[in-house]
């Protein structure tokens, strides 16, 4: 049996771009170009040097890769993402007016829907290498919550990656970049082919059971593992390939937009999948808008891209066999509510104790949110170990809970 990609022909449709997740919170944007020649601006750009090796110290922070990247001698935060085009934040453009290629409109995971610019930035420097003449959209970074937490200046995306291969060791926080495919690659235990689209995604298959999902976006702007539509994790689970389901209810905040929706997503664990002969153990599968997988899986290999012969390499970490978690509950911020519960997983620990979407949260562990804290501070808080909440139920009165573990396991 083989399980379709949700967007079939990327070639000929709308091109998905991302679906970036911190905590638990998906972002997903779908581009639709308004003007003709998109799809040519997007191949624009060149290196300055034709032989490199360089290497780059990464954060690793919320599941997510952030790299620093120099433009006109000055240090700026960018989100290392396969899953977007490149980006720039509307406060780079409007320091640097870069010239205006185009306009688009994008539609996020929540199908709200704005308009972008897309500009050329003239240069911009990882290591020693300069990225000349590249093409970017103009993002506002502020609009969702979560994503203006992330404090990031732009996302270095598909279109720029291409230019080069790149190696990823997240145990040791390292970034390598070369002209010419990476000597790492050869102790790599398992090989994997992708293709790629006008927008430079990269897709590979990836089987469950005896289920083959081609086209499958590697995502490293995704702090998730896999994700699949409601409609393959329907047929899957028909299938008997796993026993227990927890369903997640309350309102979901994943576009870039910002604005919110309801869910109702469907999650479990699985030692039945498998990409080309790697078995990966107690894997997280959540439905969604995307078929992806993302970097709470690839942050467990070291993982070479090599562009020149389209194949991803695959080595084992001490990290290769840490399970997968996922979090009873998710917090979100409005200007009107401010912090407060978004969603719970039914049937959780948090969900047996009282804990319910549209909650006001008071504090969650040493986070005082009536006090001076924020909900950045959130974003950036250890939830390891027992955490204790006080919040606002629906008649207003003070309910204090604590469980032991911020997460749902294996």
């Amino acid at each position: 049996m083989t399980l379709r990609h949700y967007l079939k022909n990327t070639a000929t449709k709308p091109a998905e771009i991302k679906a970036v997740l911190i905590i638990s919170m998906a972002l997903t944007f779908l581009l639709q170009s308004c003007a003709t020649n998109w799809t040519k601006a997007i191949t624009y750009g060149q290196l300055n040097k034709r032989e490199f090796y360089e290497s780059i110290a990464i954060e690793v922070q919320n599941g997510l890769v952030f790299i620093n990247t120099k433009i006109k001698g000055k240090n700026y935060r960018f989100l290392f993402d396969t899953g977007a085009p490149f980006s720039i934040s509307k406060e780079l453009q409007n320091q640097h007016k870069y010239k205006k290629l185009s306009i688009g409109n994008i539609k996020d995971s929540e199908h709200n829907r704005t308009k972008v610019d897309w500009v050329q930035v003239d240069e911009f420097t990882l290591g020693g290498v300069s990225f000349l003449n590249q093409t970017a959209f103009v993002a506002d970074f502020s609009a969702n919550p979560l994503f203006k937490c992330l404090n990031i200046d732009g996302i270095i995306g598909s279109n720029v990656m291409r230019h080069c291969n790149w190696t990823l060791d997240q145990d040791n926080s390292l970034l390598s970049l070369s002209h010419s495919s990476i000597k790492e690659q050869q102790e790599a235990t398992t090989v994997v082919s992708f293709s790629t689209d006008y927008q430079y995604n990269i897709f590979i298959d990836v089987a469950i059971g005896k289920a083959k999902i081609t086209n499958m976006l590697v995502d490293y702007g995704s702090n998730g593992s896999l994700a699949l539509t409601d409609n393959a994790f329907t047929i899957l689970d028909e299938k008997g390939l796993w026993d227990t389901i927890f369903e997640e209810g309350g309102k979901s905040q994943s576009g870039i937009v910002g604005n919110t929706n309801d869910i109702n997503r469907k999650i479990c664990f699985s030692d039945s999948v498998q990409i080309h002969q790697l078995n990966l153990h107690k894997t997280l599968i959540k439905t969604g808008k995307t078929v992806s997988i993302g970097n709470g899986i690839l942050s467990k290999y070291k993982v070479t891209i090599d562009w020149h012969q389209q194949k991803l390499y695959l080595q084992e970490t001490a990290s290769s066999k840490q399970p997968n978690t996922y979090s009873q509950f998710r917090l979100g911020y409005s200007e009107k509510a401010g912090v407060y519960v978004q969603s719970v997983v039914k049937n959780s620990l948090a969900y047996k104790k009282g804990l319910k979407p549209d909650m006001k949260v008071l504090q969650f562990g040493t986070l005082n949110f009536q006090g001076d804290h924020t909900f950045c501070d959130f974003v950036q808080y250890d939830k390891k170990g027992e955490i204790s909440l006080k919040v606002l139920d629906a008649e207003n009165k003070i309910k204090e809970i604590t469980i032991k573990t911020h997460t749902i396991d294996y």
